[in-house]
């Protein structure tokens, strides 16, 4: 079988078998070369993106969890604390309800003890209604005194001493003013004092005298029965109820007057302001809420829960500083930033170690494209070259299927007129 031949001219001019590259099919795979280059250059950006995106996924999604996680959890610990103070309020509140109603009951069997007798009766008696005052009072816890006091605010007789000093002890005190106007109330709970006689601090539970030996009074007053609780022995029956080691419980008057607390801030303080959020909720008549405030003192944000005590003016306060409730909440999300923290920088290093060799790959694929196109253009120059030489390609049956220029120059054909004859025929061969 004859098979297509390659000749170049020789000097006698008769075609010589000589195989060479094709200008056409080089150029074309050059062509293709570059072409196929520049399509695969332009999309070499995207893996830059898709492995920004995968890095910033590999921080953005677990940081998201773990940020959601620890909301969940802050937001749980504020609504548990919330519980637990209302919870501490109602227990305290029972506790100093029943505790303040004793003294009353206690002041009407002081009271009771006098039933009937005046004012100059009970000065002669006075040793010994003073035994029977000082028995009741040691059967109330927190109680320190008792005292009787007639229609000026001079004392009658005490259950802490003997004699009791005849001085105005009490005609200036805000129990002694509410019990002497006409719509006094049927117990009344003052502010804190210092005693007169000892300096201790002392709130009063008080109530009028009924049913005296003195002959009656226009007005109805004549005198009260007086117990004094100290702030600080009471302050250690609440402690007792505290949830918390940082919680603090205080017993408020209705007017702001703090009459005992657990534990004393940065600076004492005895009244709370009337714009206070406590003033707001306590004029208005709230029996129990559960609130948001800053310190009076130093405005540290706390969480406040109120309760109004049974038929008495007096809110029990229990609160809990913002700075307790974040502790107990870093103390629950610790465990899961222990575990998530270094999963989620373990999940960047795998990123980070992907992203590094995708980038090598594609360093490597441009340097091996840049080799490709670099041998792509040797080739071109070649077939340039050779294409200057007389060479043709004939198929089997003697017909042109290249020309090269250096035929047409040599011949005198032109590739167009070239293509397709016979050898034979344009050469007379």
């Amino acid at each position: 079988m004859t098979q297509p031949q390659a000749s170049s001219g020789t000097e006698s001019g008769r075609p010589a078998s000589s195989p060479a590259p094709t200008a056409g099919p080089i150029r074309a795979a050059g062509s293709e070369a570059g072409h196929s280059r520049t399509r695969r250059g332009q999309p070499a950006r995207r893996p830059h993106r898709s492995l920004a995106w995968l890095l910033a996924g590999a921080i953005a999604l677990p940081a998201s969890i773990l940020a959601a996680g620890a909301w969940l959890a802050w937001t749980a610990q504020w609504r548990e604390a919330g519980t637990e103070l209302a919870r501490a309020a109602e227990a305290s509140a029972d506790y100093t309800t029943r505790l303040l109603l004793n003294y009353s009951i206690a002041a009407s069997r002081v009271d009771d003890l006098l039933r009937g007798l005046t004012d100059a009766e009970i000065r002669d008696r006075e040793a010994e209604l003073h035994h029977a005052a000082q028995a009741l009072v040691r059967q109330l816890p927190q109680a320190s005194a008792a005292y009787v006091l007639d229609r000026f605010g001079v004392p009658l007789v005490a259950a802490d001493r003997l004699p009791v000093p005849r001085i105005s002890a009490a005609a200036d005190r805000d129990f002694f003013a509410a019990l002497s106007a006409p719509d006094a109330p049927p117990v009344h709970i003052s502010q804190v004092y210092a005693s007169r006689f000892d300096g201790r601090p002392f709130f009063a539970v008080s109530r009028r005298r009924s049913n005296t030996g003195n002959p009656p009074q226009p007005d109805g007053f004549d005198g009260l029965v007086n117990l004094s609780v100290e702030p600080a022995p009471l302050a250690e029956g609440l402690r007792r109820l505290i949830v918390s080691p940082g919680d603090i419980i205080a017993l408020i008057r209705a007017d702001g007057a703090i009459l005992a607390r657990t534990r004393e801030g940065k600076a004492r303080l005895s009244r709370l302001p009337p714009e206070s959020q406590f003033r707001h909720h306590a004029d208005a008549g709230v029996l129990a809420v559960t609130y948001h405030a800053p310190a009076a003192v130093d405005g540290e944000p706390q969480l406040i829960s109120l309760r109004r005590l049974d038929r008495l003016p007096v809110y029990v306060a229990v609160i809990r500083p913002r700075s307790a409730i974040a502790a107990a909440w870093w103390q629950a999300v610790r465990p899961q930033l222990a575990i998530g923290l270094p999963a989620m920088l373990a999940l960047l290093a795998l990123a980070l170690l992907v992203r590094r060799s995708q980038l090598d790959l594609i360093a490597a694929n441009d340097t091996l494209e840049a080799r490709v196109a670099d041998r792509t253009a040797t080739l071109e120059e070649v077939s340039q070259a050779l294409d200057l030489t007389p060479c043709m390609i004939t198929d089997l049956d003697g017909r042109v299927s290249h020309w090269s220029a250096g035929c047409v120059r040599l011949y005198g054909y032109s590739r167009d007129e070239a293509l397709g004859r016979r050898v034979s025929d344009m050469l007379d061969t």
